[in-house]
C-alpha cells in the first residue's frame, strides 16, 4: 500500500475493523482514487476526513468487495462443467452410500453464480433420470449481498446468458424483475463467511467441507500474494481429493503455481491431485 494512504487505512480499520493491506495494491489504489473522485476530492487528508462519516467509510468499503457478477459469466466454462464435470461427480457419486455432490461458491455475491450450478445441477439430474443428491454452499464475506441474494430477484441485465428455456423453466416473472424458483433456492445454502477468516477451513455451514467442486472465480487477484496463497491453501484444504477448483481465466497462472492441481479441458478448470 502507498504511505499516503495509511491514514486512510488506519480509519477503516477504527471504523469497521477492516484491514486494507490485505489488498492487491494498484487495485487499493485504483479503488481509493475511485472514491474519491466521486466525492469530488482531490487531497488525501480531505478523503480522510470525509472517511471519518462512517457511511463514507462503508462505501469504500463496498467498492472494494467488487460484487459484479452474472448468470453463467462465464458460458465456456459452465459449458464444461455441465459436460465433463458433472458427468463424472454423478458417475462418482453412485458408489458412494448416502452420499451426495458436495459445492461452494466462494465470494458469490447475489447469488447468480450459486443458482447457475443449481440449474445445471436441476437440469443434469433430469436428464438422465436420476435424483443425485446435490447441496450447494454459497458464501460472501458481505451481509448485505448475501441478504439479496436470499431474496433472488434479479434484474434482466443479469440474465443475459440465460436462454429462454430456461428462463421459463427457473424463474417467475415479478414486474420488470425476475425470481429464482422456490425449487431452486431449497438447493443453495448462503451463509456469511470470510475467506480469510483464519479459525476455520471451509464455511461452518458446511460443518466439514470435503467439496467436489469449488468456484473461486473472479477473487483471488484482488489480494496480495500471500494473502492469495492463504485463500487458496484454504480451498485446497477443503477439496476432496479429485475435487474441482474454478477460477477466473486470468486466475489460471496463481493456482498453478501451487502444484496442487492439473489442468483440465485448457481452461480455468483444476483438479486436485
Amino acid at each position: 500500500m502507498k504511505v499516503s494512504y495509511t491514514e486512510i487505512a488506519d480509519v477503516v480499520e477504527k471504523q469497521h475493523g477492516i484491514d486494507l493491506s490485505v489488498y492487491e495494491s494498484a487495485f487499493l489504489s485504483k479503488t481509493i482514487t475511485r472514491q474519491m473522485k466521486l466525492a469530488g476530492l482531490h487531497e488525501v487528508s480531505d478523503y480522510v476526513t470525509l472517511l471519518n462519516n462512517k457511511s463514507e467509510a462503508r462505501l469504500l468499503i463496498a467498492s472494494l468487495n467488487n460484487s459484479y457478477t452474472e448468470f453463467f459469466r462465464d458460458p465456456l466454462v459452465f459449458g464444461l462443467f455441465e459436460k465433463r464435470v458433472l458427468p463424472e461427480l454423478f458417475e462418482r457419486n453412485k458408489n458412494k452410500k448416502n452420499g451426495e455432490i458436495r459445492m461452494w461458491s466462494a465470494a458469490c455475491s447475489t447469488g447468480e453464480e450459486a443458482y447457475s450450478l443449481a440449474i445445471v445441477c436441476d437440469e443434469a439430474c433430469v436428464n438422465q433420470n436420476q435424483k443425485a443428491r446435490h447441496r450447494i454452499f454459497a458464501t460472501d464475506k458481505s451481509s448485505e449481498v448475501i441478504q439479496r441474494a436470499l431474496i433472488g430477484r434479479y434484474s434482466q441485465a443479469a440474465l443475459a446468458q440465460v436462454t429462454f428455456k430456461r428462463l421459463l423453466t427457473h424463474f417467475e416473472r415479478s414486474d420488470d424483475f425476475f425470481l429464482i424458483a422456490e425449487s431452486l433456492k431449497k438447493t443453495v445454502d448462503f451463509s456469511v463467511y470470510d475467506l480469510l477468516d483464519e479459525n476455520s477451513f471451509s464455511p461452518p455451514a458446511s460443518i466439514f467441507g470435503h467439496f467436489d467442486v469449488v468456484f473461486l472465480s473472479n477473487v483471488l487477484f484482488y489480494y496480495r500474494e500471500d494473502m492469495r496463497r492463504k485463500i487458496l491453501l484454504k480451498v485446497t484444504n477443503s477439496l476432496a481429493k479429485g475435487g474441482y477448483l474454478i477460477v477466473g481465466e486470468a486466475e489460471k497462472q496463481i493456482v498453478e503455481e501451487i502444484n496442487a492441481y492439473i489442468c483440465c479441458f485448457g481452461s480455468s478448470i483444476f483438479k486436485k491431485v
